[in-house]
């Protein structure tokens, strides 16, 4: 049974107390795993939403990534409790070119109610033709339908999202289990599931697995969330961190394909065989864009061929004329003009 609203209870999707002091997930270790690698041009044109505790964009990671507020806590911009600056941070890193916009729900001591994530509900679905996606690195104990009714509003406005999962190790809570939402869970740096990723697989939860443990995060300015690395970085773990990493490679997707959507990353990752708790699997961006590619050529083939081996092409594609469509013994197809 659903909870009622004055006995929900809303967290932050990480847990300090699961960091180890021998390992430390960094970039690198994010772009081997996702099968991506560094690129300062990604993420232009592209806005990302992030509903959190705030952002402190004096860090160096915003540098070249411009950061707009919205504060729904009375509490003002800034961030207090560090969470916020560490999701957006990791999208920051991944897709520097992206605009981020930082929906603040969470006050200064870590909290929040239903009234400041309605309030960011209703700003993102009154923004929606210029929100690409949001991030939800937080959610309820368990599933509940009017937070979930917020979310479907949302994602209705053409807002994408990408949810953290949750970390009871067992089942998440709303808005990952919100009917459609696009949930990760959490992965180590080598791959292997985490023994904290929650897991609902009735409620499709998770959809896909992202690295999530001993994360390294930029750290906001005066804030020591999770175990502190020096003055800029800390490490943490929790799908809230597996979720923006994955929101980071969904900004840098639709740079490239416009229209495109998250679920690409569901259809194109690496599964972890005989574990269902990944979802779909290993968040993998190399193979989401191969995917894209052939689904690209494959579709064009066919609507211009109409089962024909024959296709007249235009001047865009190759030079004006009529081609047959030739087979070669690898079972790839190229395009011959019949004069040749």
């Amino acid at each position: 049974m659903s909870q009622r609203p004055s006995t929900w209870s809303m967290e932050l999707r990480l847990d300090p107390n699961i960091t180890s002091a021998d390992s430390t997930a960094t970039m690198q270790d994010i772009y081997s795993l996702h099968n991506a690698e560094a690129n300062d041009e990604v993420g232009s044109g592209i806005t990302v939403a992030v509903m959190d505790t705030g952002v402190d964009d004096s860090h160096p990671v915003f540098e070249n990534t411009s950061v707009t507020h919205h504060d729904f806590t009375g509490n003002g911009t800034g961030d207090a409790v560090g969470h916020g600056t560490a999701t957006a941070g990791l999208i920051a890193q991944l897709a520097p070119g992206v605009e981020i916009v930082d929906l603040r729900i969470f006050g200064d001591s870590g909290k929040t109610s239903m009234q400041p994530i309605a309030k960011a509900y209703e700003w993102l679905v009154e923004n929606g033709d210029t929100v690409d996606v949001c991030n939800y690195s937080w959610g309820a104990s368990s599933n509940v339908p009017s937070l979930n009714e917020l979310h479907r509003k949302s994602m209705d406005a053409g807002v994408q999202d990408v949810v953290a999962a949750g970390n009871t190790g067992k089942r998440g809570g709303s808005p990952a289990t919100a009917e459609g939402a696009f949930s990760v869970g959490a992965v180590t740096e080598d791959g292997d599931l985490t023994r904290f990723s929650s897991y609902n697989p009735e409620r499709d939860n998770p959809d896909v697995s992202a690295i999530g443990k001993n994360v390294k995060l930029p750290r906001a300015s005066g804030t020591s969330m999770g175990t502190v690395i020096d003055d800029d970085y800390v490490k943490a773990s929790g799908t809230s961190f597996a979720a923006p990493i994955t929101a980071g490679l969904v900004a840098r997707y639709l740079t490239q394909y416009e229209g495109g959507t998250v679920q690409a990353f569901e259809s194109s990752a690496r599964d972890i065989e005989t574990t269902p708790e990944d979802g779909q699997g290993i968040v993998d961006y190399g193979g989401a864009t191969s995917e894209q590619q052939t689904t690209d050529t494959a579709s064009a083939i066919a609507f211009d061929f109409l089962g024909k081996d024959v296709v007249q092409l235009g001047a865009d594609w190759l030079d004006t004329g009529t081609y047959q469509a030739v087979r070669n013994d690898d079972g790839s197809v190229r395009l011959v003009p019949q004069n040749e």
